[in-house]
């Protein structure tokens, strides 16, 4: 176990709460305290319904020769495909056949088969148990063979809590990996870019070479130059490990793009589809006016229906106006006043839904808010921006509790070469621990979901939103970044500087 990579644990207390921590002496995990996760991924203090009184603990390995000395490597690793997996105990009294050679019964292989995580979880990568205690023991029946309990709701919840407080840990450690310099090392030293590695060990394998060259009737510097040569040799070997590892990241995040260009395809067509319907939607409800004009309760579920149809009409003419001007590819200059009160109107009916009053200064200063143009940029990648802040800011502001009502401010202004757009929530604010991370491809807050989630639930959260548009924004010359300082009254302000669009260019 000193050569685990990390341990994770967590429990479900008598009141159903659900949390989890990691602790590791080889990488710097930003706080070994319990943090709480629930059954519902946008809430973590929600409550798990039928399972309390558990607990569990796993040490997680990885089989690198980074993390386990050479010499021990293969023999832990064999160990793994033995003995690893996760065992459960009730009262003490270890329960068969879960966590045996072959049993997956918390989905963590079929997970792997599926590559939902691309960092290894495996049961052959996990040593632990799981741990009902007497106060939830009536929670959990044996079956008539007494091989396994009855697979009912509590165990239900058992297994989503377990897999899902072992794959966000997996995710956060996954995000924070660096090489180590050596094997014992305690903390994770920055590595320097792969090429710049590789780079520096082929100049210091030719200074050694011309070095040995001339002193080559001097043996009393052979050995010197044999320690210098193996010591380039094994930096040129980790750069190239190095950049591997970056190719298959790349490789991994092209292959999820391209999944949400599919879903992007598939959502124009949707779209265009759903059209068709619209007009006889309204039909209908013109229809039951007429027949229910007479029935004041009635009439006022019509009026609701009418309202949310609406609402659904102008969400699928916003989409539809983005998308088909997108599909030919023409970039424009955007009129930043024009596009967040596009964009305000479009979620005015769902802030109501979810409780959230939104502000801007698109009527207080029209005259320079008229001059907000940027460069020429593509139609939905504005959409895109203020969607992917605005889907952030409602989760971070259900996510906090003493909140009476939630807030959105969107502020336009303009320094002398940019463009800039100030987006503030009240919600919980950045966690400390990835706010130096969250432009970074998989960083997330959003905690794993279940083994039993569909390919959409999947992809929701994957960290990949704020990555994509700084990607969005620096493909233009401009930057996204937190204020350190957010605007006066709220959690969190992000600010966006895009150019100016110039005639000049």
């Amino acid at each position: 176990f000193n050569h685990a990579l990390a341990t994770i644990e967590g429990y479900i207390d008598d009141s159903g709460h659900g949390y989890w921590k990691t602790t590791s002496t080889k990488v710097n995990i930003p706080t070994e305290a319990y943090r709480p996760i629930g059954p519902n991924r946008d809430d973590d203090f929600s409550i798990f319904e039928y399972v309390k009184n558990v607990h569990f603990k796993v040490h997680y390995f990885v089989y690198e020769r980074s993390l386990i000395p050479g010499q021990l490597l293969t023999y832990v690793k064999n160990l793994g495909n033995e003995y690893g997996g996760i065992k459960l105990y009730r009262n003490g009294f270890r329960i068969a056949p879960y966590g045996e050679k072959g049993d997956d019964w918390l989905g963590l292989d079929e997970s792997v088969r599926k590559r939902n995580y691309l960092f290894p979880h495996q049961n052959q990568s996990f040593f632990g148990f799981v741990e009902i205690d007497e106060k939830a023991s009536n929670l959990f029946e044996e079956t008539a063979s007494r091989e396994g309990v009855i697979e009912n709701e509590a165990f239900r919840d058992l297994s989503e809590f377990v897999y899902r407080a072992i794959t966000t840990a997996g995710s956060e450690i996954a995000t924070l990996r660096e090489r180590k310099a050596t094997a014992n090392q305690k903390n994770w030293e920055k590595k320097k870019d792969p090429d710049e590695k590789i780079e520096e060990a082929i100049n210091d394998l030719e200074e050694v070479f011309h070095e040995a060259q001339s002193d080559s009737t001097d043996e009393s510097k052979h050995e010197q130059y044999k320690t210098r040569f193996e010591e380039a040799f094994k930096t040129l070997n980790e750069g190239r490990a190095e950049q591997k590892e970056e190719k298959q990241r790349l490789i991994e995040e092209a292959n999820m793009l391209r999944i949400f260009a599919g879903l992007g395809l598939v959502i124009g067509e949707f779209i265009h589809e759903i059209k068709n319907y619209l007009p006889g939607f309204e039909d209908e409800i013109n229809y039951l006016k007429d027949i229910l004009k007479a029935d004041s309760d009635s009439m006022e579920r019509v009026a609701l229906l009418e309202t949310n149809i609406n609402a659904f009409t102008s969400y699928t003419a916003y989409f539809d106006k983005t998308i088909s001007r997108n599909v030919h590819r023409e970039i424009e200059p955007a009129h930043i006043k024009e596009r967040v009160h596009a964009f305000c109107s479009i979620i005015e009916q769902n802030l109501k839904r979810a409780g959230i009053k939104i502000k801007n200064n698109l009527d207080e200063d029209d005259i320079e808010l008229l001059d907000l143009i940027t460069v020429p940029m593509h139609p939905s990648e504005w959409a895109s921006i203020l969607f992917n802040l605005y889907t952030n800011a409602k989760k971070a502001i259900h996510k906090r509790k003493d909140l009476k009502e939630g807030e959105i401010d969107i502020r336009c202004d303009e320094t002398a070469d940019f463009v800039v757009v100030d987006f503030s929530d009240n919600g919980i604010g950045v966690d400390p621990l990835i706010r130096d991370r969250m432009f970074d491809a998989f960083v997330t807050t959003t905690s794993a979901p279940s083994a039993r989630a569909d390919e959409r639930d999947i992809y929701t959260g994957t960290g990949l939103g704020l990555k994509i548009i700084r990607d969005i924004i620096e493909g233009y010359n401009g930057r996204i970044y937190l204020l350190d300082s957010p605007l006066d009254g709220y959690k969190t302000t992000f600010r966006i500087e895009i150019p100016k669009y110039s005639e000049n260019g």
